[in-house]
């Protein structure tokens, strides 16, 4: 038996292939979500919902938690985050305050979960609020389970991974990016990202339902990072695209940490179906994008916008024949027009595209991405 725990969606985009590959061989997994603030179930993400149907897996949300302290709470901020809603964007700070914080959860909930399962791992997301990892942890020592760090991400803008909160027993990694400091370490598995195998992707299109589109209008995808100094320029972006009668899907990243419904995806399709329903991707840079790459969808970066080049230096599509870079708003128009035209056939050259993909999100061993992830879960016993 193997735990999970829940955060923001991202925890469940991240893990859900994980867990997908473990229930079908016979592994049974609990989820838990540790997130006051947002009530992810099986009613409100598919993908959850897409998992639960297997028996193998147990989905604990926060309405089955018997705890006083998170009951109490979450009827308070349920109280809350339904008045003066007009509003809601300045109450960020309190709801960031309330995810960061660990004062509803309970430590002993999670320890007879633990020992009544018999559970061998825990597996957390790296990007968990350090108050909860260490909670986490603590209960990890005591219990003497180990406890597995995810990686969020594939590091597409230049960082360096640490554990300045917590040091877990594992660390599993998408790929070396930005890992110099703790590739050396045997806490350290080099094991790929799953989230954007072909196989993955495959079954995102059954979860979200995703058929091909009846209407064949030309449509452009745009990714846009709400919390980012671009953002400005990528709605004028968005609105010049829609003056010129071109059909314009939008998908709002990161990850959010507000009650589901006062997020700006609330109102709009997947990520996996944008980029499904697309004939052109814009974005800035986004690991998003490999699933864009997995399918084959040409992409277009808007070097004009100011400080596009300042806030995205290094990115690992810079400079890449394999993309579309735009110098001026009447430049990415034609891009896009002879696109749409056929006067530039898109097509990844292969070799190109296997290469990128090998550095990105293959493990360092020769088996396939999810049968890294299936062993390395197995060797628990």
């Amino acid at each position: 038996m193997h735990v999970f725990f829940l955060d923001l969606k991202i925890s469940i985009d991240m893990f859900a292939p994980i867990i997908f590959s473990l229930i079908n061989n016979g592994q049974k997994v609990i989820l838990i979500n540790l997130n006051l603030v947002q009530n992810l179930n099986e009613k409100n993400d598919k993908i959850l919902a897409f998992l639960s149907n297997n028996t193998n897996c147990l989905l604990i949300n926060n309405n089955q938690i018997k705890n006083f302290n998170f009951t109490f709470f979450k009827l308070v901020f349920s109280l809350l985050k339904y008045t003066n809603k007009k509003k809601y964007f300045s109450k960020y700070r309190f709801w960031k305050f309330l995810w960061n914080e660990n004062f509803y959860l309970s430590s002993r909930f999670i320890k007879k979960i633990s020992n009544t399962n018999r559970v061998k791992t825990f597996t957390i997301l790296e990007d968990l609020p350090p108050k909860k990892k260490i909670f986490i942890k603590n209960i990890s020592k005591e219990l003497n389970i180990p406890i597995i760090m995810m990686h969020g991400g594939i590091n597409t803008i230049p960082s360096t991974a640490n554990f300045s909160e917590i040091i877990p027993d594992y660390y599993l990694a998408a790929n070396n990016l930005g890992k110099e400091n703790i590739n050396k370490l045997k806490l350290f598995k080099h094991l790929g990202s799953p989230r954007y195998t072909m196989e993955w992707i495959s079954n995102l299109e059954k979860i979200y339902e995703i058929e091909p589109r009846k209407n064949k209008n030309f449509s452009i995808g745009v990714f846009i990072n709400q919390s980012s100094k671009l953002k400005e320029g990528m709605y004028e972006l968005i609105n010049e695209l829609k003056s010129k009668g071109y059909n314009v899907l939008i998908n709002s990243k990161p990850r959010e940490i507000m009650p589901l419904e006062l997020t700006y995806q609330v109102n709009e399709i997947s990520s996996s179906e944008l980029i499904f329903n697309s004939d052109i991707i814009i974005s800035y840079p986004s690991s998003i994008l490999l699933e864009a790459v997995q399918r084959d969808k040409p992409i277009l970066f808007p070097k004009f916008l100011n400080r596009f080049d300042e806030l995205n230096k290094g990115n690992v599509f810079e400079n890449n024949e394999m993309f579309y870079f735009s110098l001026s708003m009447k430049n990415l128009i034609n891009i896009i027009e002879d696109l749409k035209s056929k006067k530039i056939r898109h097509k990844y050259d292969l070799e190109n595209k296997k290469k990128f993909l090998r550095l990105m999100i293959e493990g360092n061993d020769n088996e396939s991405v999810n049968k890294n992830y299936l062993n390395f879960y197995n060797s628990f016993k």
